[in-house]
């Protein structure tokens, strides 16, 4: 057995036996910061930050305005103002992001959109105020215990991962390494000079950035969660990765770019780049990213032709020698977290061949017996998808506790959001040029209150499963194949914060990580995680949209929620998602940041 399959059977039986090291309690007043600080390095905004005006207006708090050095300031500036020499922004259609055709070969970004896509992802946009019967609920109303909310889910709210930008010469800042303040909306500049072939350098495939003016660097720090989650913090880490980009995934694809995450490269290199250590912080995704700011290149896309690089070798740049502030007083380190997360560095330079991801893939729903049962999902609903895509990451939020039975939700609506959840599927593993992988998760529902649904456990068809099967027939795009009867889950949940039963629709997120660690080697069970987290961010995104409740959830069985979901024995639930109608009485309070 290797240290991640040690790992998998540890985290398969975490309701039966509680995962290590024993007797560990989190100490609340000694929690870190959620974002990282580096004292003594001013934050500089970007130029002309988000000229979006349609990007600050949701349905609960009508518009906001956006100073173009930074989040807080000049509150009377003109919301309707681009910046200067900027085209008006097109809104950013949710619905044309995760359905629409490829953006053609070298579309473009609209300027300054890495500042509004870092903003919107990974910035603080509201405080939470919700009253709810979530435990953190209690002290939100202190400052000093004040809930920040950001544009992408993370596991347990908080938010461990990281963003560095390295920037090439020709842009609107000076090349070097940036580290992305999410409280402050701006950069610190680390290192001065251009680090980009360095990047480009631990990249599996020299062509795969060999285009790219800069790169965005993902980190997860690991303390930020395991302060709390302790050795079960890997696994949620990893999904966070995947929320995170998959976020900027349909960002670029609204603002008709593409550009495909790298999880495979030479990790360490990375981390020796920005200083890191290695078992403390970590490289966990890499994105090419074209210039956007600079004159006439594309964020996502290609230099313009006629663009021409240095010539010959460049001199080694020196690392990060910046420390970062911790607030707690006492880091501890976990042992199974470091030595899983040392396992997946193997071989992670050589990323595996089609046939690898084919033993990897998810198995492909289909019909049992003669298909007796299914049900023919009505068609999505796009035209409820059409809003921006920035005022859904605003109003992106956790249902907890706040589930209604009653009224049930339509078909279409379910099938809508499914729809959107497994269009994440593949997306771990696309192609430079945005073409997805096999799929390494599968979607299983456990329907409730659905109308014209039955109750029970569905295995979820997308067009890719239905296009080999012989349910097909052309009768629809998608549907729900019988899987086992409805049997409730709320027994298999550990915590007291959702109302499990209360759910429309309950879904579970399925992989065969055993299978994914053996044929891609051990980096395979980040990628498994990291499809989960994709699918996450899309349903939260999806249900946003058609004005529904959503909630993600850790704290479960997994052998008995793969008993009740009738799945096979190589596979297993690695995550639930909860979507249905809220009720009607939640206090809540609006307290965006501007």
């Amino acid at each position: 057995m290797s240290t991640v399959d040690d790992y998998l059977r540890a985290l398969e039986h975490r309701a039966r036996e509680p995962l290590g090291p024993p007797g560990f309690t989190p100490d609340w007043r000694d929690q870190p910061l959620r974002h990282k600080v580096y004292p003594g390095i001013g934050a500089l905004p970007f130029p002309h930050a988000d000229p979006h005006p349609e990007s600050h207006t949701d349905r609960d708090t009508g518009p906001r305005t956006e100073s173009r050095t930074g989040p807080h300031a000049d509150p009377d500036a003109d919301p309707n103002a681009a910046a200067p020499g900027a085209a008006r922004a097109p809104a950013a259609d949710f619905g044309a992001a995760v359905f629409g055709p490829p953006p053609p070969p070298g579309a473009a970004l609209p300027p300054h959109g890495l500042a509004a896509m870092l903003y919107h992802s990974h910035g603080l946009l509201d405080r939470r105020l919700r009253v709810t019967p979530n435990a953190a609920a209690e002290g939100m109303a202190r400052y000093d215990a004040a809930v920040w909310s950001r544009g992408t889910a993370s596991g347990g709210g908080l938010y461990p991962c990281e963003v560095y930008w390295t920037p090439g010469p020709g842009g609107p800042m000076l090349p070097g390494v940036y580290h992305y303040s999410a409280p402050r909306a701006a950069f610190h500049r680390l290192l001065a000079g251009d680090v980009t072939d360095r990047v480009r350098a631990a990249l599996p495939d020299a062509d795969a950035g060999a285009d790219a003016a800069g790169f965005l660097l993902v980190t997860v720090k690991f303390w930020k969660n395991t302060y709390k989650y302790a050795d079960f913090g890997y696994h949620v880490v990893t999904m966070d990765v995947g929320c995170l980009l998959e976020t900027w995934r349909l960002w670029l694809r609204a603002h008709g770019a593409e550009s495909a995450p790298s999880l495979w490269f030479d990790e360490e290199a990375l981390n020796r780049l920005l200083g890191l250590a290695t078992r403390e912080e970590s490289v966990m995704a890499v994105l090419p990213l074209g210039s956007g700011d600079a004159a006439g290149t594309p964020l996502g896309g290609r230099p313009p032709n006629g663009a021409a690089r240095p010539a010959g070798p460049r001199p080694p740049a020196p690392a990060v020698a910046a420390a970062e502030h911790e607030r707690s007083r006492t880091v501890t380190r976990f042992d199974t977290v470091e030595r899983v997360h040392e396992a997946t560095l193997a071989g992670a330079r050589v990323p595996p061949g089609p046939e690898a991801y084919a033993a990897a893939a998810a198995r492909t729903a289909g019909p049992a017996g003669d298909g007796g049962g299914s049900v023919a999902l009505p068609p999505v609903q796009r035209d409820r998808l059409g809003a921006a895509l920035p005022g859904l990451l605003r109003t992106r939020r956790s249902a907890f506790g706040t589930f209604a039975a009653a009224p049930p939700v339509p078909a279409a609506a379910l099938g809508t959001v499914l729809a959107c959840a497994a269009r994440a599927r593949g997306a771990a593993e696309a192609a430079p040029d945005g073409a997805a992988g096999p799929g390494l998760v599968r979607l299983a529902v456990l329907a409730q209150h659905v109308s014209d649904v039955a109750p029970g456990v569905y295995d979820y068809a997308d067009r890719a499963d239905l296009a080999s099967s012989a349910d097909r027939a052309g009768r629809t795009d998608h549907a729900l194949h019988p899987a086992a009867p409805a049997r409730g889950v709320q027994d298999l949940y550990t915590l007291d914060n959702y109302d499990l039963d209360r759910a429309a629709a309950v879904i579970a997120v399925v992989a065969r990580p055993r299978a994914a660690a053996a044929a891609l080697g051990p980096r395979g069970y980040r990628l498994v995680n990291a499809e989960a987290g994709m699918a996450a961010q899309n349903c939260y995104l999806a249900a946003a949209a058609l004005g529904l409740g959503c909630g993600a959830a850790l704290a479960f069985d997994p052998l008995g929620l793969a008993d009740r979901f009738g799945l096979g024995p190589d596979e297993s639930p690695l995550l639930l998602l909860m979507v249905g109608n809220e009720r009607r009485d939640r206090a809540d309070v609006a307290s965006g940041l501007r």
